[in-house]
């Protein structure tokens, strides 16, 4: 839904299970999609729906990939797509959204509202 309704400079989807409930939407920005081939909550058809959809986004499917698995905290965990993903979505990132700056620390980053007391 970002994608489709905020000013983003590219979107990258991991799963994305819910978007075949909004296929009347289009996004408005570059996104890349991360689908496992074993997820049985996204079927093939769902994937193929997507891609009418949205014929200029970025699809990779992971052969040995069920669902959740760049998550190392799940069963269904596959360190070799979660690996792949990564590469692959950082690369989208950089040539859509740029080069990340330094990484953010308490002493850099801005203030919230609680640290303004």
């Amino acid at each position: 839904m970002a994608a489709c309704e905020l000013t983003l400079a590219g979107v990258v989807s991991y799963y994305g299970g819910q978007i075949g409930n909004y296929l009347d939407k289009v996004p408005a920005c570059p996104m890349m999609y991360h689908f496992g081939e074993k997820d049985a909550h996204i079927p093939p058809e769902s994937i193929e729906a997507i891609k009418q959809v949205n014929p200029e986004g970025i699809y990779h499917l992971y052969a040995d990939a069920d669902h959740g698995f760049n998550c190392n905290d799940r069963d269904s965990y596959h360190q070799p797509s979660a690996t792949l993903a990564l590469e692959r979505s950082l690369e989208f990132f950089d040539e859509h959204v740029g080069t990340p700056g330094p990484p953010v620390t308490k002493s850099n980053a801005v203030p919230t509202k609680s640290d303004n007391r």
